[in-house]
């Protein structure tokens, strides 16, 4: 039998490439080419902004993000939303003409919304730039090697979801993946987790260093509230052993039996965020209420739910 053909891989050059589309991804790759440079901008999954569109969650940033200064590129993605919402969405008047608009009226900041909104609004402020043809977008392309000439990354391969190959240089490049996955392709000097006490002198850090004390990941979904329905669905494999080792409010491991999380399922309208009752997780990251619309439009608010696991 004949081996099989290896694969090829392609070469392009470039002024920036930017590894990730995240939010910090995005603000690189399009001031860059608002300054005229040529930009490859690359994402592992398929939609380009990370946490507020395939992570699904808001710019919940906290109430005094509209009265503290904030980077006018910031600002105006978060009008670019609002405005999303009032050109396409049968609002009621008065958050129409309301100029802190919140979809999704949710107790944790000034602007909670769909996921699909973000996406659309991530697409709308990439599209003068893809068209001019100033800006590449890759999606689907994770990085897999990375060269470096000295202590600079010269190139970086990525591998597309068909498994080509493309190795794209550029004299500079950025780091803008969740997990930093260029500095261990590229070999460069780093610290994950907490560093000891040892290590650092910082009388309060931990006696031994811990490199998995990080942020866990969040599980994030989507409930609607339909009174009188029953969509309860199978239990999934491994349900009984994970659900007697987690307690549900804490997430701690040997914790007390899982339990419920309390949301609050009243009927949604009728409480408003300010009176939501503490720790309300119905109201914490709303994304759409259905108040802020003309009766009919839509049956059932929208919250999202995020689980953080260990």
């Amino acid at each position: 039998m004949s081996a099989a053909p290896a694969t090829r891989t392609r070469e392009l050059g470039t002024d920036v490439l930017v590894v990730g589309a995240g939010l910090g991804g995005l603000a690189a790759a399009l001031t860059a080419a608002r300054f005229g440079h040529r930009v490859v901008l690359t994402e592992a999954t398929d939609w380009p902004g990370g946490l507020f569109t395939a992570q699904a969650v808001p710019l919940a940033d906290g109430h005094r993000i509209e009265l503290d200064p904030v980077s006018p590129g910031y600002r105006d993605l978060r009008e670019r939303i609002r405005d999303f919402y009032r050109r396409n969405y049968p609002l009621r008047p008065e958050p129409y003409a309301d100029p802190l608009l919140n979809p999704g009226l949710s107790t944790t900041g000034h602007l909670s919304h769909e996921p699909r909104a973000a996406l659309a609004v991530v697409q709308e402020l990439l599209t003068p730039h893809l068209a001019s043809g100033r800006l590449t977008l890759l999606l689907r392309h994770r990085p897999v090697a990375a060269q470096t000439d000295g202590d600079r990354v010269a190139a970086v391969t990525l591998a597309a979801a068909d498994g080509e190959l493309l190795t794209v240089g550029a004299p500079y490049v950025v780091d803008a993946t969740d997990l930093g996955e260029l500095l261990d392709l590229a070999g460069v000097e780093h610290v994950t987790g907490a560093e000891s006490r040892e290590e650092t002198g910082e009388p309060h850090a931990a006696a031994a260093a811990d490199p998995l004390d990080q942020q866990p990941v969040s599980w994030v979904f989507a409930l609607d509230h339909r009174p009188g329905e029953d969509h309860t669905v199978d239990r999934p494999a491994g349900y009984d052993r994970w659900s007697d080792s987690f307690s549900w409010d804490t997430g701690e491991p040997g914790g007390a039996p899982a339990r419920s999380v309390p949301l609050f399922l009243h009927e949604p309208d009728e409480v408003p965020p300010w009176a939501a009752p503490p720790n309300d997780r119905w109201h914490q990251l709303r994304a759409l209420a259905r108040s802020r619309y003309l009766p009919g439009t839509f049956d059932s608010d929208i919250t999202l739910v995020d689980w953080e696991q260990t």
